[in-house]
């Protein structure tokens, strides 16, 4: 890069709890910093595990909360020619985004700091991120990244504001100097549902796989399960959650027990915790599944288990079944949007089952524990999802936004005119 570069870059999260888009950013947020860069991480509620993984040169930010009423006045303040849009989702329900509520802390950040260059992750954090950038009337760049489809979340939920997403999404999306996804299949579902043309889009897997993986799951564990002689162990992470579909995983092994004996461990926290209990109970299961919770290291037990299985309804870019390969454990996943598909090649590193199909599920697994894909195989796919690849990738995107703008600014200066900021970067 000749050009100018990145040198403050913002990170924006909801909170460091959840998923895979904190864990992600955080990730980002440290590597970036630890080349050189000023990194600030910004979140709404600082809580969460994630937080706890902010690297000494990282600055947290954590945005005050407003009074609700103020959050949505300065929504529409941001946007009032896109009233029509902003209605139904931000300014009518009787409660509406948290990260709405902080929209003028977040506003005062952007005027306070001006950073060359704000990521933000997750839908309603993206639209608050822009909206706060409209209201600060600074030349930050935004870089929204979309994480799950959401049509498929919205036809899949009852909450009925989720509906008017969309069209929201379709009019502030287009302010963004760069949409990413974080997988093909998910870049070629947004224009269904955002109205974006397809060239807006952007491909950049996540910075998944890092050299402390690898360190971790050579650490030894004490578990009587993975003792020699023991039944295999299926192994699976994420939130205890319906779209996550653990609980057809749990009807799998119910089937697969009849057969041959088999263990079942499940690590993840969530409200569908105990109706999963009810449902292993029922099932006679009690002995035979385990969900110990958050565990701060799954990777030493996925280097030990017989097969890791993500049943999901819906995803983005599974990053537990990509560390599952780096460490070297077969694979079984659902065929579901998005992201396992192309994570295992069409099926090459691991057997893709249908979203539901229960039985289907439990003969891939007894198929994948009797004839598993070769350790080394699995290990080197996983590894082309590593953290420096994307970070080199990630930075090289924020550099390019930021020397474009400079350079239209340049011309701005010699010749007169405005240029707007989706002109600025094409």
């Amino acid at each position: 890069m000749t050009g100018r570069a990145a040198n403050h870059l913002s990170f924006l999260i909801p909170t460091g709890a959840g998923g895979g888009a904190q864990r992600v950013m955080v990730t980002l947020a440290n590597e970036i910093a630890r080349r050189g860069r000023r990194v600030d991480l910004v979140v709404g509620r600082a809580q969460g595990p994630f937080l706890q993984s902010i690297g000494d040169h990282v600055r947290l930010v954590t945005l005050e909360k407003s009074n609700p009423m103020r959050g949505r006045w300065a929504a529409w303040r941001a946007d009032p020619a896109g009233t029509a849009a902003l209605v139904r989702p931000f300014l009518l329900p009787l409660s509406t985004s948290d990260m709405v509520s902080r929209l003028p802390a977040l506003t005062r950040y952007l005027r306070q700091n001006r950073p060359d260059v704000m990521m933000s992750a997750k839908v309603h954090t993206n639209l608050v991120a822009l909206l706060a950038r409209r209201a600060a009337a600074v030349s930050t760049r935004i870089v929204v990244s979309e994480r799950g489809d959401y049509g498929d979340k919205v036809k899949n939920s009852r909450r009925w504001r989720w509906r008017h997403i969309p069209p929201l999404m379709r009019r502030l999306y287009a302010d963004a100097d760069a949409i990413i996804s974080v997988s093909r299949d998910l870049a070629e579902r947004l224009p269904g549902y955002t109205g974006l043309a397809p060239d807006r889009i952007q491909v950049l897997h996540n910075p998944v796989v890092s050299s402390s993986l690898h360190r971790q799951a050579d650490e030894p564990i004490d578990h009587a399960w993975f003792a020699s002689g023991e039944p295999p162990v299926v192994l699976a992470v994420g939130r205890l959650e319906p779209r996550k579909g653990f609980q057809d995983l749990i009807a799998a092994v119910g089937k697969i027990v009849e057969k041959r004996p088999i263990r079942l461990m499940i690590f993840g926290e969530g409200k569908l915790r105990p109706a999963l209990e009810r449902q292993t109970a029922d099932l006679g299961l009690s002995n035979v599944v385990a969900m110990p919770g958050w565990c701060p290291n799954p990777f030493a037990y996925m280097a030990r288990a017989a097969l890791f299985v993500l049943p999901s309804h819906y995803e983005g870019l599974p990053g537990v079944l990509i560390q599952a390969l780096a460490c070297g454990c077969p694979v079984v996943a659902t065929d579901c949007p998005t992201g396992p598909r192309e994570i295992l090649d069409g099926g090459r590193f691991g057997e893709l089952t249908p979203v539901g199909d229960v039985d289907a599920m439990a003969d891939a697994i007894i198929a994948a524990i009797a004839a598993p894909h070769p350790k080394a195989m699995l290990q080197a796919r996983g590894d082309e999802f590593s953290v420096d690849r994307a970070v080199d990738r990630y930075l090289s995107m924020f550099d390019m936004l930021v020397d474009r703008q400079s350079k239209v600014q340049g011309r701005q200066s010699l010749g007169g005119g405005f240029v707007s900021s989706s002109e600025a970067v094409g």
